[in-house]
């Protein structure tokens, strides 16, 4: 049965093609309204694939007659539903992440000696070769901003609205849970990578290219989004030549796409553990880490 332009058309809901979204169902990729969006454990999903899978989903089509007072019953259920997805995947995360990371850089500024108070916070967040073996830093580098001279004001403040302008979208998109498992991944990934070439990542670069990464693979299906986001991947990339880390960027996104595929992979097998794609991460992560300090105890003193 060919499918029906609901279906292919990425801007609006495949099973209301008047309403327009950009959320799509995390399992098929096809793009679902808020009456449609289902949050599972597993993301957001359509009513088809939760109860492909096994979930429980009442339905009728938007069409389908119904008397009076079952439709309103129905209908009060449906916008409760909306309600709880709404509240749900509202991007608390983003505006958390992005929040923290401001005030720490703001506050070096406004202490009475910038260099000393503020250096002290940059100091302790930061991941760096001869910190190694502090493991906290490569999940906290990630909100650690250096309170320096006003050339730097102009990067820090850019890269913290970048992460807000792709993090607020993406957090509905890929639910909160796995956004915020990217986001983790994502940052400590390119922490580790940095720490492995005797260097630092500072920043949110590794979350940024680490949705990006996410990105990619949720919407691999879907020419017309999936080339969209590439350009832009494109472009960010030859910005990043000049003013970013470039390992960062490698290890942000390698982080974001590994997590999404593995966590998909085992969507489609329920038969196996949940916490298996969270401790095959756990290990992931482990090992870079270990290589980083491999390298900055052993490798560094040598060169």
């Amino acid at each position: 049965m060919p499918a029906t332009p609901a279906e292919t058309d990425p801007s609006v809901c495949y099973r209301h093609p008047d309403r327009t979204s950009w959320t799509l169902c995390e399992r098929c990729g096809r793009t679902i309204c808020p009456e449609c969006q289902i949050l599972t454990p597993a993301g957001v999903r359509c009513p088809d694939c939760v109860r492909e899978t096994g979930g429980s989903v009442r339905w009728e089509p938007a069409s389908a007659p119904r008397p009076a007072a079952r439709a309103k019953k129905t209908g009060m259920r449906r916008r409760a539903v909306a309600q709880r997805v709404d509240a749900a995947t509202r991007p608390v995360i983003t505006i958390g992440i992005a929040g923290t990371a401001l005030v720490l850089w703001i506050a070096g500024f406004f202490a009475s000696a910038s260099t000393v108070i503020g250096g002290a916070i940059f100091d302790v967040l930061v991941q760096r070769p001869q910190d190694a073996v502090q493991l906290w830093r490569y999940a906290t580098t990630s909100i650690s901003y250096p309170s320096i001279g006003s050339t730097y004001i102009l990067s820090v403040l850019l890269g913290i609205a970048i992460f807000v302008w792709i993090g607020w979208g993406a957090e509905r998109f890929l639910g909160w849970r796995r956004y915020a498992i990217v986001l983790l991944v994502s940052g400590v990934a390119a922490a580790a990578l940095c720490g492995i070439a005797l260097g630092s990542s500072i920043g949110l670069i590794g979350p940024v290219w680490g949705i990006f990464g996410a990105y990619l693979i949720v919407v691999w299906d879907q020419p017309m989004v999936r080339n969209r986001l590439l350009i832009t991947m494109a472009i960010w990339f030859l910005f990043s030549l000049f003013f970013g880390n470039i390992i960062a960027v490698i290890g942000g996104t390698a982080g974001g796409i590994g997590t999404i595929l593995l966590l998909r992979r085992f969507d489609d097998r329920p038969r196996s553990r949940p916490s298996t794609p969270y401790l095959l991460i756990a290990a992931g992560l482990g090992a870079l880490i270990a290589l980083a300090i491999l390298s900055a105890t052993v490798i560094s003193p040598l060169t």
